[in-house]
This record gives C-alpha cells, sequence and structure tokens, in this order.
C-alpha cells in the first residue's frame, strides 16, 4: 500500500540512538521558558524603541504584542510594576511595540543616532512625531 491509501496510525516517540542522557535531564537541559531567546541580536537593527516613561500608561499593549518577548516589566520592591524595559540585546527594532502604543509613548529613533555628530546623546527629548527637515529648510 502506498502512503496516500494506507490507515494513519497514533506517533510513537522514540529516543534517538546516541543520547546518553537520560530523557528527564535531556529536557531541563535544552527547553527553556517561553519567550526566552538564546542568541543575541545580530547587530542588523535600524532602528530601536525608546520609551517615554513619564508618558507611559502601562497598559503592556507592548508587552503583549512584541513578538520577540523583549519588552520587561520592572518591578519595585514591593512588586508593584513600576516601569517597562527594553532588553536591546535581542530586540529587532520591527516597531510593532511603537504601533500598538495608544499613547504614544513608543519612539523609534535610529540606531546610531548617538554617534553621528551633533546628535544629542540624551534620546529622551527625541520627538519621532515632528516633520523631520526637508529640502525647504529647516522646521521650527
Amino acid at each position: 500500500m502506498d502512503a496516500i491509501s494506507s490507515p494513519r496510525r497514533p506517533f510513537t516517540p522514540y529516543l534517538r540512538e546516541g543520547l546518553d542522557v537520560p530523557p528527564s535531564e535531556f529536557a531541563r537541559s535544552t527547553c527553556f521558558t517561553a519567550g526566552h531567546l538564546t542568541s543575541v541580536n545580530a547587530g542588523w537593527r535600524s532602528v530601536r524603541p525608546i520609551i517615554d516613561e513619564a508618558q507611559c500608561t502601562l497598559c503592556l499593549n507592548c508587552y503583549m504584542y512584541c513578538p520577540d518577548g523583549t519588552i520587561f516589566k520592572v518591578r519595585d520592591d514591593e512588586g508593584t510594576l513600576t516601569a517597562l524595559g527594553v532588553d536591546y540585546d535581542f530586540c529587532k527594532g520591527c516597531g510593532v511595540c511603537a504601533k500598538v502604543c495608544p499613547v504614544p509613548c513608543i519612539a523609534m529613533v535610529d540606531e546610531h543616532a548617538g554617534e553621528a555628530e551633533g546628535a544629542p546623546e540624551d534620546l529622551s527629548g527625541v520627538d519621532e512625531t515632528a516633520p523631520e527637515a526637508g529640502a525647504q529648510g529647516e522646521v521650527a
């Protein structure tokens, strides 16, 4: 019989040959909690999110929608949620967090903005909603 007409049989799991570790130990050594990334961002990100903590309402939309789980909760000593942070080692700069923010208090800024000559060192004052200076001159 070919594979199409053969009756389905249940999947039977088996342990691959050559593993010297019992399955219970193997599972604990190779599994991570949900959302755990194992390799650092390769450096190809061109923009990164900056959260304005003063405007943030802690709605957690960015936390829930981040595809990489790089937005984390910051809690005080009593366990109360006080702010949100971004793990830049794993953030790929997709901008989903900024799109779902209802306030909006997340700005996507140039990854290398601080390296450019004359760029502000403190990125908290960057306003991504302001129009950029174009061919018609500086914006007041």
